[in-house]
Formats: structure tokens, sequence, C-alpha cells
């Protein structure tokens, strides 16, 4: 079991909120009206300190490596339940991952793992994992579909309103999807960091004017489900195989009858990968990505 590189400091003092972190010091103020001190001039604008002490952040010389590594991507796992999703995602990048325990389903797994169960405890530790960069390999929401209701909750509250669909516009679902995005973006944005996301699988009735057919997705609030399918470079729909009890299969393109995904203009994963149980389902999907 790989160790971790340095111990938070969360870990050590439990979880702080963004809020916290970014809240502004009181202003001073000394007698004068001027907003200055007797006995001394008032100090010059924010803006012109800035100027004089900060420089402006250097360009890149080189371009990036088209593809990338599969370890930092962000990347939607979902299936039903008992498929093993959550080892799976335990196994991933070799194991160094932290896991946000938003469902209580990890008693089997031996992890660096977390409880969640409010938004504001999300927004805490994606804090604590901003500023320990390089601790982990990668981190895990598991399960992505309840830290969508719990962010659901929290903008309910901040709006105070009963449902999304109770402000006119769409502004409710909007402020619902744009909270997710930035938070999720904050963490696929951190270097060589991977984002897994851990979801159950729902069955969508889709009637057409001509046709009707169930589709198997992402379970999860309306807008995030969206969000977590557009933003994921990988989703990756894990079923049992039909026609064999030790083997599980790993769908990585998406069809009429469920969603999946690889982004790039050259994919590199077969549309289905074979994961016979009792292998490790990382390197099954990395021998597959490197094409062996």
């Amino acid at each position: 079991m790989p160790q971790p590189k340095s111990e938070s400091k969360q870990q050590r003092g439990g979880a702080a909120t963004l809020d916290e972190a970014v809240k502004d010091k009181p202003e001073e103020s000394g007698p004068d009206t001027d907003g200055g001190t007797a006995g001394q001039q008032p100090a010059p604008p924010a803006e012109s300190q800035t100027a004089t002490t900060k420089k402006p952040p250097p360009l890149p010389d080189k371009k990036s490596v088209s593809g990338g590594k599969l370890e930092d991507r962000m990347v939607a796992i979902y299936g039903p339940s008992g498929v093993g999703k959550s080892t799976l995602a335990s196994q991933w990048a070799g194991g160094n991952v932290f896991f946000f325990n938003c469902a209580g389903e990890l008693a089997d797994l031996e992890v660096y793992q977390e409880a969640v169960r409010s938004w504001e405890e999300f927004r805490g530790y994606c804090w604590s994992i901003s500023e320990n960069p390089g601790k982990y390999d990668g981190v895990v929401i598991d399960t992505a579909d309840i830290a969508g209701k719990y962010c659901a909750e929290a903008i309910r509250k901040k709006l105070g309103i009963v449902h999304e669909s109770d402000l006119e516009w769409g502004k409710g679902w909007s402020t619902l999807r744009d909270e997710w995005q930035l938070h999720l973006a904050k963490l696929a944005a951190m270097p060589h960091t991977g984002v897994v996301l851990v979801a159950h699988a729902q069955e969508y009735d889709i009637k057409t004017r001509n046709a009707e057919w169930t589709k198997t997705s992402i379970r999860g609030v309306k807008g995030i489900r969206e969000a977590i399918i557009d933003m994921s470079d990988l989703v990756l729909f894990v079923d049992f195989a039909e026609d064999d009890e030790e083997l599980r299969v790993i769908k990585t393109k998406p069809t009429r009858y469920h969603d999946a995904k690889e982004r790039g203009q050259k994919p590199r994963l077969p549309a289905e990968i074979r994961w016979p149980l009792g292998e490790n389902g990382w390197d099954v999907i990395k021998k597959a990505w490197d094409g062996k």
C-alpha cells in the first residue's frame, strides 16, 4: 500500500471550509478621517502596491503533450451495485488516492478516506487537497450522485428555494451546475492529480416520435449528471457480463443504450474491456490504454 507523501494539515485538524480560507481580515483604521493613523501618512492604494511587487506569470515555451497520462485524467465510473466500482477506483494510479467518502460504502477497502456528509465538508476537503499538492496521485468522489445531492441542498438553502425549478429562467439549475463545475475544475486543474467520480447507474426511458427504448446512465441530480459527463475525459460503464459470472465488462464508447466516453481525437481504448473477477481493474484498463 503506498504511503502518503506528507501529513495533511486538514487531516490533523479536521475539515475547514473555503469560506473560512478566504475570509477577509478586519480592516484597520485610525482616528484620521482619511484612513491613516495619527502621525503617519496613509498607505498607498492596493493597486500601486500590487503593481510594484507582483509580476505577470510566465508564458509556456513548449507545447503540451497530446493525450497526457491516464493517471491525470478526470474519469467517471458508473454501474450497478456490487460490480466493483469503488474497488476499481481504489486501485487507480497504483492506489495512492484520497476518497471523499460520501456514501459510507468503503468498509471493505483499505484507503485514505474522510467521511463527507455535507457540501460544506466537501468544500473543506477540496481546500485541504489544494493546500497539499502531490500528497496523493488522485482523488475519488464516492459517490458523485450523493455529493451532487449535498451540492443541491446547499444551493437551495443559499437561494431560499425548495427546488431548482422554483426560479425563473433556469437560474436554479445554472447556479447548481456552476457551483459543482467550479469545484470539480479546481480539483482537475491540480498538476499530476487524477479525479475519479464513482456513481450508481440508473435506467431512463427515452421516447421519440418514432421509437422508445431504455438507456443506462449516471444517477444524479439533473444538471450535475450532465456536467459529470461533459467534464470527464473518460466515462466508463462497468457491468456484469451476461454470459460469465466471473467476468465484468468495462464499456468505453457510447451507444443508444448506455452513456460512455473517451475524449480525444485518437481514441486509445477498445469499445469493451474484459475485466476478470479477482484481477486488478486499474492494471486491466492501463494495459488497454497502452495497447497491450
